[in-house]
């Protein structure tokens, strides 16, 4: 259990975590990148970057968290939530994702709209995602 840590920078690229739960902790910038996490829970606390591109995260949950970037490119994505987390940017290009709920968070920006497929999103998000979505597309959207 990490309680309270605080740090600029965590590189722990490639590594492997299970069964860890993180408490109000603060970091500038986490890296998790092309690791594998399984059944981490991550409460309060804020990250200013999180690099998980190219992880693979099984059974993870986001609570209550101020994310400034979330990085999830290239990651597979199995059974992970946010739940009330604020998140800035989230990246998900490349990504495959098998029940990722953002249901109950904010969301500021999202690239890689194409690759959200398997994401779980409230009917706020959508409206709020629609303009993307449609560009995406190639949707024309005019005032009638």
């Amino acid at each position: 259990m990490l309680d309270d840590v605080r740090g600029t920078s965590l590189d722990l690229a490639e590594s492997s975590w299970r069964d860890v739960v993180a408490s109000g902790c603060r970091f500038g910038a986490l890296s998790a990148a092309g690791g594998t996490l399984n059944r981490v829970r991550v409460s309060g606390g804020k990250i200013d970057f999180v690099n998980l591109r190219g992880a693979e995260l099984t059974d993870v949950r986001f609570e209550g968290c101020r994310l400034g970037e979330l990085d999830l490119g290239l990651a597979q994505v199995r059974q992970v939530s946010l739940v009330d987390c604020q998140v800035d940017s989230l990246t998900v290009s490349g990504a495959t994702l098998d029940e990722l709920d953002l249901s109950r968070s904010t969301l500021h920006a999202v690239e890689g709209i194409a690759d959200l497929s398997g994401a779980l999103i409230s009917p706020v998000q959508l409206t709020e995602l629609a303009p993307a979505l449609a560009e995406h597309l190639r949707i024309r959207v005019t005032q009638a």
